[in-house]
Formats: structure tokens, C-alpha cells, sequence
């Protein structure tokens, strides 16, 4: 029992201590936060003590691997499961999502398509390190690996199965509840500084730049010469950031492994798409940009350690807002390639001349000439490492060079030896504007056109960056045969309706400044368009008729113009599609139609066929086809096209048929050549420009090849497929047994695709049999259509009268055939024959006709006409009255019966009028008989009253009554009424004073004009104003008129002569050698005089010569113009006095300038160790007639005054240190100009 309860206590005590150690590891970082589990998974890497993760020896351990980190971080929302389903499943009941973008701190299940069992596709899980890499357990020989996302995964294990496709990857996001050990980054705004553009990246402390080498990117101090490796090129992406890459060698910033760990190393690789090369750009309150991996969420673009040193390391490390992490994006000129290895002329962009060498080695700007080709020709040489060219002149294989080396306005370009030096290396930059301009690696400054002239002999030199036209050049590529203008002229179209437009085009035509465009009419008139840099033109046909184009193109150093005979197209306008009644033919129940259309080409003619008629080009497969279609061309003598066209560089085809069904051709002896088409052609859909692609037939039938549009072929054969047939008409429907089919009594007319018909007789006939009587079914068959109709076979008989037929009785005719069939026929009764009488009536009989047969005695009456009747006249008659009866009497005339008629009483017949009531009396309507007179009334109306109107007879006035009339207008009745006297009614008005008469105020009764004056004012003096009426002249003099404002008093006066208007016009320029001469003519009268001009200064270029033991140093200054020579600026030979690097003068950097009101306030960061600074400014930014002081003592701001007040001014600075006797003078800063107000 004792033993027992020991060994239970061992037990107890055990198990306390191993949970104790359990509990103590699982509370290792175990914040539940992304950082957490990443780092302790971090820790793991490379470990293959798979057991420690579940305690076994088992085969698929990534689960375990991932439950084991979640446990040690404190995760629980990572479900624990040595399955990858049931962890998936476990994850989505603790509420984690899927997401579609990874980031720290996901799990990434690997989900395999190909897999048959539910839980043997959920094959792999891992830990996301960032958005790029997972960290994965059982990878790789049973290791914990790092795995890039974009890789195709793959996996071994202990159970020795592989996935390596269907592969579907799944991010889960645990619920992490704890708080990031991460620090939380400053708030900046992400910021979009253009689509594409080049810039420098300069640290914001140091001021110094980071640069593209071997492969890496570090810091490193400005340099001219290493220009091309500090200036990056930014293109944006579609998510914000940008893909930044070296100007030298085109590959991209690149974090290396896209790990997202501080201290990863940023470099350059070949450009990929990747977002280990994408970068976000911040803007922060300050101005100052900081620049973020698209890897990383938290780290930031920095300075390792800080150290501002030159080849310092450009790493990845947190965000913490350091002067290591602040950057500044300088925009500036893009470095251009033009090529490895080339030749050009540099041109100047605004003249077009080209810089050449002189015998002298000197370089200046000049025309080309073919005598002077090789001093304009220039090699270029690129350095692929730093971007630079070295550039060789054509005439004696030197380089371009900049004198001395020298970094200063005015020093002098040449041609020297190679030497390998900064001054022969060169950078071609391009501006926002598009102009390019050439920078010395030796110097800071752009080559330049001495005083901006565009003189031949101008001076090449190098000068100041000013963004002028002095300083922009055109690498003008040249090729071996030096052809500087060849050109493509083409149209869209060969032919067009009148009002249609069609594009034409000058191609191919490198380097062109200039095109023109010459076209002639139909009537022979030539329109020049100006057509500047644009090479296209839209034409419009005016007239009917052929219009001539030809094209003049300009370069900078040739031109050309072609003619009506050269490098010319024609276009055909007003010319419609036409069809020839004659012109057509049909074959095998094909229809073959020649159309002609002036400068048709092949393409709209297939366009045509196709489209609008339903047809296509003929295509040919026979000798009989060729010979029926031969006889068209005949006739027409002209050339036609066809449809075939080149499938091959030898070989043709057709349109409507198989490639291989080419079995059939009837070339022309040559045919086809194969040969190009000339330099002016229209646009081809089907094959490529300026080639031989297609078929046409010759007026002898033969074929020839010819290109999509050809000025000798304005016409194309088109074949037409039968689409039905029609019997047009029938003469005979009715056959006898034993007859043939008459094809004579038929016509049919094929009806073809474009929608013609013609009558075709080579169709055949079946269903018509001779032998058999009754209906038949006939059908026309035409190459695949056919028709039918029926027709009658009847019995052949012959007939016999078997019984005569009488006048009522009728007869019988039998019909007997070969065939024995007979039948009978009933003829009909023949009829009486009548004699016709006729009998007359009398007045009181009928009369009538009589028929009678004079065959059979038969008869009958007919026709019966009435008895005449009584032919009375009227004898006596009574009117009736209005209320009393009449009559009338008639008698006969033949026999004296007589009858009376009575005539009815009429009635009144009454006439209405109206009486309208007066005043007084009543109004009424009045009805009266026509015939008779009575009369009666009714309708009454009452009496309307009398109605006035007022009419005043006497004005009342002011101080009369007058009288009022009321007259009735309708009675004209009058009454008075008396208008009482109304008073005055008076307005003031102020008269004013005038020059002569006094003021004074008017009272006036508006209604009779009564008035009186008060309140006297007293009168003003004259106030004249002068109007010159005439000009005087130096001839004459003028007048002046004065006119008084106020009252238009006037008086004039006499303007003495003027001066002699004088300008000047220079007969004879003034040079440094020779007086010239000014002649002075008035503009007025003619009078003139001269004056000679005094010589001009000398114009002096400078060359500095630096003094040596030796020799003094001295200013060399050579007039341009005459040769003259002087020196300047005497400078003592020098001492042997060795300078220390302690007399090195630092440049003095940010610059500022306030502008006051004539007045400039200048400020500048202070250089430490220096004595004093000079400052120069001008009125002219290369500093030309410059004005300077000298400021002892180390002050950093200084007013300048006594400025001119609108005027802008340029400025610069440089300190300097005194060594004894001697003045060290470090760098002048870069010019800033300002206004003054």
C-alpha cells in the first residue's frame, strides 16, 4: 500500500512538473497577436525536430507545426488539429474569415483539386511571414521553411506525397485580440505625382542622392558624372505605387526576397512583375516624402544606421520618422537612349542647323553642305554601365570635349583627343516639354549657342541650365546612304463621290519638319496646303473628274518636292459604278459582267461584288471560263481585275474557292513579276503595303499580277451565281399524241445574285412524253434551279356528222381515234329562220311585230308600241287666288273631247319686318302678304330709354367754369351740365446760371401757362474746351479750336510748326573695323540727312589662362569678329606656397531670395570656417554685366537695394576663406532670380 501510494505521488508529481513545463512554453510571447506568431515562427526555421510540435514520430507534421505556434502565441482562434481540414473547419466556427489578399499573420491552407477524399485535398497549411512568404512546417525534407507565395507548391513528407498541380491557395484571418508589438505609423497621405516621370531621390538631411551601382542602390553625393546612375524613372501602377527604374540599365528598385524584415536589402534586378518592386509614396505634413514596400505594411525605404556617408546602404527597416526614412522626389530631365552605337547630326531644335568640327578642332554651328558631311557627321558610343556617350566626330575621330574641363559658364566645346575624362562623356536628357538638351559628365552646365544666335559660326560653349532654345538639340539620326527624305504618299481611297472625303498620308518619313501638299484639279488648277508637322490631309472631291496629289516634305537639312510624274497618287472623283448591257456574258450558268469605275482598286471592287450586288470577283478555273470572259476584254481593251490574289510569295488563289484549288491559269509570258509597287499606293486590307498581291486580265485574256490599286486597271470582271429561273411565257399549252416538244413556244429567264436577268435557252427539258395522252408535269432544269409547269396531250381524232340537226331539234357528230377510243358530240338545233312585219298602231290599238318562220310556218309578236292617244290643247284659265280656287280647260284637237282642271288656292304668302324700338316708343315684327297686302304684328320689344354721351362745348380754366353736353345717341335728344373752374396747377423748375445770363427758379401752370420767376441766382464764367481741328506738321501750322461747354461759344487759335519726324534706317552697319553709316528721313515731308556710325566694341570671347611659377595668369579676350586680342585680369605668377585641404571653400547651399519693394532679401545656411561671401546679381540669368559685393564675417542674410521696381534679378553666392595674402573662393551657388515689387 505504501509502495502504491509512492508510486502515485511520483506520479502526481510528474505530471505537475510536465504540465508546469507545458504551461510555461505555451505562455511564450503569448500575446495573440500577428507579430507573436510570425516570431516565434521566425524561430523555427530550419528545424526538423519535428516532435517537439506533437510529441511523436509521425509522418505529416504542418498542422502540429502551426497549432503549436498558435498555442505558444496565445491564439485561440486557430482551431489545434494535426489536420488541415479540421483546422479549417475549427477556424471558420471561431468566426475567422477568408480573405482574398494575404498579410502577417494569415493562414494559408493549401486546398489540392486533383485529391478524391474531402480531407486529402486540405493537403498543406502554413504562416503567412508577410503577403509574400509563408513560414510552413514538414517542407523540404521534413524542415520549417520560408515559401514564396507566387511559387507552385509542392510537398514531401514523411508519407511521401507530392502535389504539383491543382493547387488552390486559402487565407484565413485568427481573430487577433491582443496588441501588436508593431508601433503604430504617423498618419501620411499616399500621393500620386504623375503617370510617368523621372526624378531624383534625395535624402532630405544630407541633401545627398541615391544611386543605381553594381547592382545595388546606395547613397552617394552628386555628381555630374554620375548623373545618369542617381535619375530613376517613375512609372504608377494601377494600385497607387510605382515601379521606379535606373535610367542606365532599365532594372527596378527591388527588395530583396520581398521579406518584409527590418534590414532587408534594397537593390536593382531586371525589371519583373512582382511586388517586391512596387512602392508606395507618402507625403508627410512637412513635405518631406517617405517611401513603402508594397511587402510590407509597417516598413519603410531607409539609410542603414543612419550614416549619411557616401555608398551608405539603402535598406528596409520600421517606420520611425527619422531623418534616415525622409526623402525628397526631385523632378527633372529624363536621360535618354538612343541607341548603343549610332550616327547622327545634333541639331540645333529651333534652327535646324547642325553643330561641326572647324580645322581648328573648335565646334560651331553651321549649314550642311555635301562638301562638309563629315565635319556635321557625329559617332555616338553608349556606356551601358553609366549611361553616358562618347560622341565622335566624323572628320577625324576625336571627341566632343569640353575645354579644360571646366564647370563655368563660357567654357569652350571642341574636338580633342581621347582621353577617357568626365569632359568627353556626355548625357542626353529630355524635359517635361519634350525638348532634349546634352550635359557634360564634367560639368554641371548644358551645352549651349553662344548669345542664343543662330549665326553659321556661332560658338559652341556650355552655360548655365535656362531651359532656352539655345540649349535644345535633336540627335538627328543618319543612316549609311544618308537618304534624310524618303517618304510613303498614300490614300485611303483611289476614288470617291463628289462632297466624299478620304485621308491622305505622308509616311515613313523620318526626321520631317515640314509637308505640303500640291493638288490638281481636273481642270489643271494646283492648291498648295500647308500642312506644318501634320502628314495627314482630308480631301474632298469637288469636281468630277482625275485630281493629281503630290507631296513636298522638308528636314532639317534637305527637302523634296515630287510632281504629277513623281512619288504621285490620283484619285478619281464623281465616277460611279457602271454596268455594260454589252459587256456581259453567260457560262455554265454563271454571269460574267465587266464593270468599269475610274481608279477603282481591288479591295473595293471585292467590296462591291460582295456587298452590294451579292456576287464576288470572277474566279477562273477553265480554258472555256477564260475564252467567255477573254471576249469581254476583248471588246473593252483595257485591263480588269479578278479575284485572285498571292497566298504565298509564289503562289495564288481565289477568293471563293480552297487555297489548293488553283489548278487553272493563263499568265501573260512574264507573269506574274512579283515586282514592288512605287512609293505611292492606297491602303491594303489584305495584304501588305506596295506589293504585287493580285490577279487582272489583259484585252488579250492573258493575266498579269498588279497591286491593290493600279492607275492602268479601272475596271473587274464579276460572276454572278443563277439564283432562279422564270417562264417568261407560254404559246402552246396543248399537245396531240405523237407530236414533239416545241421549245419555241417557251421562254425562260435566269435571274442571277446582283439581281439582273437574261433569257437562256441551254436548259433541258424533262417529264414531256408523246406517246401518252392527258395532263403532263414539264420541268426546266438551268445549273442547279429549275422550273416546272403542265401541259395537255390529247387524243388524235377524226369526226363524222351521224344526224343533222332541225330549227328545234338538235343533231349528232361521233369522234373516232387511231386508238379505237371514240365519243359523240351533240350538235346544236339549227333554228327558225324568221321574216319579220311590222303593224302600226292606232289611237285607240296597239301596234307590234310579227316573226314568222319560212321554214315551219312557225310565228310569234313582239316589240308591242302603244296606241297614240288625244292630243289636247288648252282653252280657258283661272288664277287661283290666295284663299279662292282656279281652273283650267283642255279640248282635242283630233276628236273635240274636253276635261277641266282645277288649280288649288295658293295661301298668303307673307314678308317679315323687323321695327326696332326707339328711345320711347316699342319695337315690333311687321308680317305682310305679297299677294293680297294683309298684314299683322307681334314679337314686341320694349323701349330702350334714351343713352348719352358727354362732349364738353366749353373748357373749364383755372379760373372760368365751363359747360358739359349730353347728346342721346341714339334719338340725338341733348342736355347741359356747368364744368366748375379747376384752379392753377404750377411746377418749378431751376433754369441755371449760364456764362452771361443769371439763374434763377420758374413757376408754370401746367394747365394755362401762367407763370412767374423767384429765387435769382447770378450768371458763370465761360469754360472752353480745346479740339485740335488741324495737325501741324513740320510743313505747316495747325489750329486749335476752343468750345466753351456750357454754352458752345468758341474762338480759335494758331499751332505753331512741329519738329521733323526723323527715323532712322542704316545704310552701312558699324563693325569693330569699319564706321557705318545712318541716314535720317522725315517721315512727314521727305527731308533727310546722314550720320556716320562709330565703330562697335570688340566682341570678346574669354579664355581664362591660370597663372603658373612661370607665367602670370591673365584673361584672354579675342574678339569673334575682327581677331582682335587683349588680356584682362593680370593675375601674379604664383608662389610656392602649398594650399592645405583646410583652405578648401564648402559651396554654400539654400539660397533664398524675399523680394521687397525695390529691394531683394537674401538668406543662406551659414558655412562654418569661412571669412566673408561674395555675392554677385544681374538683370540677366547668365549673370552678364553682374554687379557684386564682398560681405566680411560669417552672416548668413544680406538686403540688397536700390533695385529697379518690376525688374527681375538673379543671384548668386559664394563664401570664401583668406590664407595670408591669399582668398580661397569655394563654388558659386546655382542662380535664383526673383521680382522686385
Amino acid at each position: 500500500m505504501r509502495r502504491f501510494n509512492t508510486m502515485v505521488a511520483i506520479c502526481l508529481i510528474v505530471s505537475m512538473i510536465f504540465c508546469f513545463s507545458i504551461v510555461k512554453t505555451n505562455t511564450v510571447h503569448a500575446d495573440n497577436t500577428a507579430d507573436s506568431i510570425v516570431d516565434i515562427a521566425r524561430g523555427e526555421l530550419g528545424s526538423t525536430n519535428y516532435s517537439k510540435y506533437y510529441g511523436g514520430n509521425k509522418g505529416a507534421w504542418c498542422a502540429d507545426f502551426v497549432t503549436w505556434c498558435a498555442q505558444t502565441a496565445g491564439v485561440t482562434s486557430i482551431a489545434s488539429s494535426s489536420s488541415c481540414y479540421y483546422m479549417y473547419q475549427g477556424m471558420i466556427k471561431n468566426g475567422c474569415k477568408e480573405v482574398t489578399t494575404p498579410q502577417k499573420g494569415d493562414i494559408v491552407f493549401f486546398y489540392c483539386t486533383n485529391c478524391s477524399s474531402t480531407s486529402g485535398r486540405w493537403c498543406h497549411v502554413g504562416i503567412m511571414e508577410n503577403s509574400v512568404y509563408s513560414i510552413e512546417g514538414n517542407r523540404w525534407s521534413n524542415g520549417v521553411s520560408k515559401v514564396e507565395r507566387g511559387n507552385s507548391y509542392s510537398h514531401n513528407g514523411d508519407l511521401g506525397y507530392r502535389h504539383s498541380n491543382g493547387i488552390k491557395r486559402i487565407y484565413v484571418r485568427p481573430n487577433y485580440n491582443g496588441t501588436s508589438t508593431t508601433p503604430t505609423l504617423a498618419q501620411g497621405t499616399l500621393v500620386n505625382l504623375g503617370n510617368s516621370f523621372s526624378a531624383r531621390i534625395k535624402n532630405c538631411t544630407s541633401g545627398k542622392l541615391l544611386t543605381g551601382t553594381a547592382g545595388n542602390v546606395m547613397l552617394d553625393s552628386h555628381g555630374n558624372e554620375k548623373i545618369a546612375t542617381q535619375i530613376w524613372k517613375f512609372n504608377r501602377n494601377g494600385d497607387g505605387s510605382y515601379k521606379i527604374i535606373s535610367s542606365v540599365t532599365n532594372e527596378a528598385i527591388d527588395l530583396d526576397r520581398a521579406a518584409d524584415e527590418d534590414g532587408s536589402n534594397i537593390k536593382i534586378l531586371g525589371s519583373y512583375d512582382t511586388t517586391a518592386q512596387n512602392w508606395f509614396i507618402y507625403q508627410r505634413s512637412d513635405g518631406t516624402y517617405y517611401i513603402r514596400s508594397a511587402c510590407s505594411s509597417t516598413r519603410v525605404m531607409d539609410i542603414k544606421a543612419g550614416n549619411t556617408s557616401d555608398g551608405s546602404n539603402i535598406q528596409l527597416y520600421t517606420r520611425n520618422d527619422s531623418e534616415a526614412q525622409k526623402f525628397y522626389i526631385d523632378k527633372c530631365g529624363e536621360i535618354l537612349n538612343h541607341g548603343d552605337d549610332f550616327w547622327a547630326l545634333i541639331l540645333s531644335s529651333d534652327c535646324g542647323k547642325p553643330i561641326l568640327q572647324e580645322d581648328s578642332g573648335n565646334v560651331v554651328l553651321g549649314t550642311e553642305r555635301k562638301d562638309n558631311y563629315n565635319r556635321t557627321l557625329w559617332h555616338f558610343l553608349r556606356n551601358s554601365n553609366t549611361g553616358y556617350y562618347t560622341v565622335y566626330s566624323k572628320l577625324n575621330g576625336k571627341p566632343l570635349d569640353v575645354d579644360m574641363a571646366e564647370d563655368k559658364d563660357g567654357a569652350n566645346v571642341k574636338c580633342y583627343d581621347y582621353n577617357s575624362s568626365m569632359a568627353q562623356k556626355w548625357y542626353i536628357l529630355k524635359r517635361e516639354d519634350g525638348s532634349s538638351y546634352m550635359k557634360s559628365a564634367c560639368s554641371s552646365r548644358n551645352m549651349d549657342l553662344l548669345y542664343n544666335s543662330y549665326k553659321d559660326g556661332t560658338n559652341i560653349q556650355m552655360w548655365s541650365n535656362n531651359s532656352s532654345g539655345a540649349q535644345n538639340f535633336t540627335i538627328y539620326k543618319i543612316n549609311g546612304q544618308r537618304d534624310k527624305i524618303s517618304y510613303n504618299l498614300m490614300s485611303d481611297s483611289a476614288n470617291i463621290n463628289l462632297g466624299e472625303t478620304t485621308s491622305i498620308s505622308i509616311n515613313n518619313a523620318q526626321y520631317a519638319i515640314d509637308y505640303k501638299l500640291y493638288v490638281v484639279s481636273p481642270d489643271g488648277e494646283t492648291e498648295t496646303v500647308e500642312l506644318g508637322q501634320n502628314n495627314t490631309y482630308q480631301f474632298t472631291g469637288q469636281k468630277k473628274g482625275i485630281c493629281k496629289i503630290y507631296a513636298g516634305v522638308k528636314s532639317p537639312v534637305s527637302d523634296y518636292t515630287g510632281s504629277e510624274t513623281d512619288r504621285c497618287i490620283s484619285i478619281a472623283v464623281g465616277y460611279d459604278y457602271n454596268k455594260f448591257e454589252k459587256s456581259n456574258c453567260v457560262y455554265n450558268g454563271h454571269l460574267y459582267q465587266l464593270i468599269e469605275k475610274q481608279n477603282v482598286d481591288w479591295v473595293q471592287a471585292k467590296n462591291y461584288c460582295e456587298n452590294e450586288q451579292g456576287s464576288y470577283l470572277a474566279t477562273i478555273t477553265s480554258a472555256g471560263e477564260n475564252s467567255a470572259v477573254a471576249k469581254l476584254m476583248n471588246e473593252y481593251k483595257g485591263y480588269a481585275f479578278l479575284g485572285g490574289l498571292r497566298k504565298s510569295s509564289t503562289e495564288f488563289r481565289w477568293m471563293q474557292s480552297s487555297e489548293d484549288d488553283f489548278t487553272y491559269s493563263n499568265w501573260s509570258q512574264g507573269e506574274p513579276d512579283y515586282s514592288n509597287h512605287i512609293i505611292c499606293q492606297i491602303k491594303d486590307s489584305y495584304g501588305t503595303y506596295a506589293k504585287d498581291n493580285y490577279i487582272a486580265m489583259m484585252p488579250s485574256g492573258q493575266w498579269c499580277d498588279v497591286p491593290v490599286f493600279d492607275e492602268k486597271v479601272n475596271a473587274f470582271v464579276m460572276e454572278s451565281n443563277v439564283q432562279s429561273i422564270e417562264l417568261k411565257n407560254i404559246s402552246k399549252k396543248v399537245y396531240k399524241e405523237g407530236d414533239l416538244f416545241d421549245k419555241n413556244s417557251i421562254q425562260i429567264e435566269a435571274s442571277f445574285a446582283d439581281g439582273t436577268k437574261k433569257e437562256v435557252t441551254d436548259y433541258t427539258v424533262s417529264g414531256f412524253d408523246t406517246d401518252k395522252s392527258g395532263e403532263q408535269k414539264v420541268t426546266i432544269s438551268y445549273y442547279g434551279v429549275a422550273i416546272s409547269f403542265y401541259i395537255n396531250v390529247e387524243h388524235n381524232y377524226s369526226s363524222q356528222i351521224t344526224k343533222y340537226p332541225s330549227c328545234d331539234d338538235t343533231g349528232v357528230k361521233t369522234y373516232t381515234c387511231k386508238c379505237g377510243e371514240s365519243y359523240t358530240e351533240i350538235i346544236a338545233a339549227t333554228g327558225h329562220k324568221f321574216e319579220e312585219k311590222t303593224v302600226e298602231p292606232t289611237e285607240e290599238e296597239d301596234g307590234y311585230t310579227l316573226h314568222k318562220c319560212t321554214v315551219c310556218e312557225y310565228s310569234y309578236k313582239d316589240n308591242y308600241t302603244g296606241s297614240k292617244g288625244h292630243n289636247y290643247v288648252l282653252t280657258e284659265t283661272k288664277e287661283a287666288g290666295c284663299t279662292v280656287d282656279g281652273y283650267k280647260k283642255y279640248k282635242c284637237s283630233d276628236c273635240d273631247r274636253e276635261y277641266t282642271e282645277a288649280l288649288l288656292a295658293t295661301g298668303h304668302k307673307y314678308t317679315d319686318t323687323v321695327v326696332k324700338p326707339t328711345c320711347t316708343e316699342n319695337g315690333y315684327t311687321l308680317h305682310r302678304c305679297e299677294h293680297c297686302g294683309d298684314t299683322y304684328k307681334d314679337a314686341y320689344v320694349s323701349a330702350k330709354g334714351h343713352e348719352y354721351t358727354s362732349t364738353i362745348t366749353t373748357e373749364a380754366t383755372c379760373t372760368v367754369d365751363g359747360l358739359m353736353t349730353y347728346t342721346c345717341r341714339n334719338c340725338n335728344e341733348k342736355k347741359t351740365s356747368i364744368i366748375l373752374a379747376s384752379g392753377h396747377n404750377y411746377i418749378s423748375s431751376i433754369v441755371e446760371p449760364t456764362c452771361e445770363k443769371h439763374g434763377y427758379t420758374l413757376h408754370k401752370c401746367t394747365k394755362c401757362g401762367v407763370s412767374y420767376k423767384d429765387n435769382y441766382t447770378e450768371n458763370t464764367a465761360h469754360d472752353y474746351v480745346c479740339n485740335i481741328i488741324k495737325q501741324a506738321t513740320c510743313q505747316a501750322t495747325g489750329t486749335k479750336e476752343y468750345v466753351c461747354k456750357k454754352c458752345d461759344d468758341s474762338y480759335t487759335e494758331t499751332i505753331p510748326r512741329t519738329e521733323h519726324n526723323y527715323s532712322k534706317n542704316i545704310k552701312k552697319y558699324s563693325t569693330c573695323s569699319y564706321e557705318g553709316l545712318a541716314e535720317y528721313v522725315c517721315g512727314i515731308c521727305g527731308d533727310s540727312y546722314t550720320e556716320t556710325i562709330k565703330k562697335t566694341d570688340h566682341k570678346y570671347s574669354q579664355r581664362v589662362v591660370l597663372p603658373t611659377l612661370t607665367n602670370e595668369g591673365y584673361t584672354l579676350n579675342v574678339c569673334t569678329v575682327c581677331g582682335h586680342e587683349i588680356k584682362t585680369n593680370i593675375v601674379p605668377k604664383l608662389k610656392e606656397n602649398k594650399i592645405s585641404k583646410n583652405d578648401k571653400v564648402p559651396k554654400v547651399t539654400k539660397l533664398k531670395l524675399k523680394a521687397g519693394k525695390k529691394r531683394i532679401l537674401l538668406s543662406w545656411k551659414k558655412v562654418s570656417k569661412v571669412d566673408g561671401y561674395e555675392i554677385q546679381y544681374s538683370q540677366n540669368s547668365k549673370m552678364k554685366k553682374n554687379k557684386k559685393f564682398v560681405i566680411k564675417g560669417n552672416k548668413a542674410k544680406k538686403v540688397i537695394k536700390k533695385l529697379k521696381s518690376k525688374k527681375k534679378y538673379y543671384v548668386r553666392i559664394r563664401a570664401y576663406k583668406k590664407n595670408g595674402k591669399k582668398v580661397v573662393y569655394g563654388k558659386y551657388t546655382n542662380v535664383v532670380g526673383v521680382k522686385a515689387k
